[in-house]
């Protein structure tokens, strides 16, 4: 596995580069301080662990950049910025998974885990500080479009929050994949978002709002 470390902090780039070697020690880590010097890197990685402040690039730039560039490799921002506002603008611009830098190292790993195997991370004990939670209630008609959230649509949600690809929610609920791409589609339309990492996010927000019930 060849992992991308876009960090300009040295200290914290050795760390990792050591933790991810222990992680599995076939891992190849190319590490770059900036934008410009990842850009330099052409060979194909497999995922990209990316600071979201970098001296020439910050933030959903930074992410539109990398994603363009290396469209195959899910990106993860690590960051020491943990502000709901802040994990919202990665996740919509296409990032994969938000990792505190104050986590710990096993909690990076399992996030990464996830990641590629499909799924998407968010560090959801950090979403209700400083927001307001929705009531079941929020997903009245008025709030979020014309259909309500069925209870299939509410347990297919729940499973993409756990990480769970597709094809492993269509064969736990015993139900076709195609089914189960029609219910997120639906659930997208409800909620309001585009994609399903937006969708993770507005779950994770409220999450009983979302549980079966």
């Amino acid at each position: 596995m060849r992992v991308l470390l876009i960090d300009d902090h040295v200290l914290f780039t050795d760390s990792l580069r050591c933790l991810l070697r222990e992680m599995s020690p076939e891992t190849e880590v190319v590490a770059a301080s900036c934008i410009a010097e990842a850009m330099q890197h052409t060979a194909p990685v497999d995922l990209i662990l990316l600071d979201q402040h970098l001296p020439d690039g910050d933030g959903v730039g930074a992410l539109t950049t990398l994603k363009c560039a290396f469209p195959q490799a899910p990106v993860v921002v690590v960051s020491g910025d943990a502000q709901p506002h802040a994990i919202q603008a990665a996740m919509g611009a296409g990032a994969m998974g938000y990792v505190p830098k104050s986590s710990s190292p096993g909690v990076l790993v399992a996030a990464m885990r996830l990641i590629l195997s499909g799924g998407v991370y968010l560090p959801t004990h950090l979403l209700h500080s400083g927001t307001h939670p929705a009531e079941p209630g929020d997903l009245a008609p008025t709030a979020y479009g014309a259909d309500p959230l069925s209870d299939r649509q509410r347990e297919v949600l729940r499973q993409v929050m756990e990480g769970k690809t597709n094809k492993q929610i269509a064969r736990e609920l015993g139900i076709a994949e195609s089914t189960v791409k029609s219910h997120l589609s639906t659930a997208f339309r409800v909620l309001g978002v585009a994609n399903r990492t937006e969708a993770v996010f507005k779950t994770a927000q409220a999450p009983s709002a979302y549980s079966p019930k």
